[in-house]
């Protein structure tokens, strides 16, 4: 199901094999952005530990990062957190024209994602999207194509990936993980 963490481990590392391009995408790990809450942290996790992929775990219910102030200006005081940031960021990139979703069929998921989401009164003047459950409730669907969007508009801080606290590479029970890339049972 999709509440296993392993199956996203598994679609991640496919996704970036280094040593298998034809396989995979050859995605960076600069450029792997992973929702670090829930289910999301332990494929962080997992790849930092078992595989040594320094990803981005972004956590969604942290704090503003301004990762974008260079380019777009500071984000407003009045962001609730950075899931609420990255929406911002990606609707300003969207009005810079330094970020564009194709009009085809293939990223019609993402553009129903992104168009169905509605902004929430939190008072005291703050920028919200509705809660990720309130739209579920009345979709009926996970906005994940468009968080997968938000994701890919965090920029990676490298002071957030630290190469040091990672733990040498023996896995549960002591004995050493499976070699990258490796996807087997």
């Amino acid at each position: 199901t999709y509440n296993d963490p392993t199956i996203w481990l598994e679609h991640t590392l496919e996704a970036m094999k280094p040593d298998r391009p034809d396989l995979g995408w050859n995605v960076q790990m600069r450029n792997v952005h992973v929702d670090a809450t829930g289910n999301g942290l332990a494929v962080v996790n997992a790849l930092r530990r078992f595989f040594q992929f320094y990803v981005d775990g972004v956590n969604l219910g942290s704090g503003v990062q301004n990762d974008w102030a260079d380019v777009i200006g500071p984000s407003p005081d009045k962001l609730l957190n950075r899931r609420h940031e990255l929406h911002w960021i990606a609707m300003r990139l969207m009005q810079e024209g330094l970020l564009a979703i194709p009009d085809r069929p293939e990223y019609s998921p993402i553009w129903a994602d992104l168009s169905s989401i509605r902004l929430a009164d939190k008072g005291l003047d703050k920028f919200a999207v509705e809660d990720k459950r309130a739209f579920i409730k009345r979709e009926g669907r996970s906005p994940d194509f468009g968080d997968s969007v938000l994701l890919a508009c965090s920029r990676v801080d490298p002071t957030r990936i630290r190469f040091a606290t990672v733990p040498r590479r023996v896995g549960l029970n002591g004995r050493r993980p499976p070699p990258r890339g490796y996807l087997g049972a």
